[in-house]
C-alpha cells in the first residue's frame, strides 16, 4: 500500500522523531513509519521503542527546536554580558560565535571552519554546524561592526549546498528600553514567518559605542 501522506511504496522502516521536534517532545519512541516522509504506521512498545532509526537523518535535531531550546538562551546571556562591557558590535559577534561553538561542543555537534559554495567560492560565516559530517546549519550575524555579517547573495548561495537545512541570521533588536536576540530562520522553501526571539533584557544605559 502506498503511504497515505506522500504516496511512497517503500517498505516500512524503523523511524524516530527528530530530537527537539514537537513529535519528539510528545513521544520520542521508535515506530514503524514511511521511509520517505516518516508518516506513522504503527508504534512499538517495550524495549523495541528504544531501537535506533533506520534513517540517518532522524538523528539530526530539528533546527528550530534546537536553536530555541539550546542556543537562544545562551546567546541571550552573551548579550547581557556584552551590554555591561561597553564594547562594540565586533566584540558581540565574537561572543555569539564563541557561545554557539561551546554549545555545539557540549551537544557533540561538529563545528566546521568556513563553507565552500558551489563554484568553489569559500565564505566564513559566524559558525557552521555539521550534520552527518556535512554542512547543516549555517549562521551569520546581522550586527553593525561584526566581522561576520551576511548578504542576501551569500544566503542564496549557502542554500544551494544540498546538505544545508537552515540558514540563521542572528541579530539584536531594541524596543522600549529592552534588547533581545532575534534568530531569523531561512530554509530552501523560504524564511520562517515568525523569528525566534529571546527574553527581553533591560537596557540600563546606552553603550559608549552607540553614543
Amino acid at each position: 500500500m502506498p503511504c497515505a501522506r506522500c504516496g511512497s511504496r517503500g517498505e516500512p522502516a524503523l523511524r524516530k522523531p527528530r530530537p527537539y521536534s514537537a513529535a519528539w517532545s510528545n513521544d520520542p519512541g521508535t515506530y514503524f513509519g514511511c521511509p520517505e516522509c516518516g508518516h506513522l504506521l504503527a508504534r512499538l512498545s517495550g524495549p523495541a521503542a528504544n531501537r535506533p532509526s533506520d534513517v540517518p537523518s532522524d538523528r539530526l535535531p530539528e533546527p528550530s527546536g534546537l536553536l530555541r531550546e539550546e542556543f537562544l538562551p545562551e546567546l541571550g546571556r552573551s548579550l547581557c554580558g556584552w551590554m555591561g562591557s561597553q564594547k562594540g558590535g565586533l566584540e558581540l559577534g565574537d561572543r555569539f560565535g564563541a557561545a554557539a561553538k561551546a554549545i555545539a561542543r557540549r551537544l557533540e555537534i561538529p563545528v566546521l571552519n568556513g563553507l565552500r559554495l558551489p563554484g568553489r567560492v569559500t565564505v566564513v560565516p559566524s559558525f557552521v554546524l555539521a550534520g552527518l559530517g556535512s554542512p547543516w546549519i549555517v549562521a551569520f550575524c546581522e550586527i553593525p561592526g561584526s566581522s561576520f555579517t551576511f548578504a542576501e547573495a551569500k544566503v542564496s548561495g549557502v542554500l544551494e549546498v544540498e546538505t544545508v537545512e537552515t540558514v540563521v541570521i542572528v541579530s539584536v533588536v531594541e524596543f522600549r528600553g529592552t534588547a533581545r536576540v532575534r534568530l531569523r530562520l531561512i530554509g530552501p522553501e523560504g524564511e520562517d514567518p515568525v523569528p525566534l526571539e529571546g527574553s527581553p533584557i533591560q537596557v540600563r544605559q546606552r553603550r559608549r559605542a552607540d553614543r
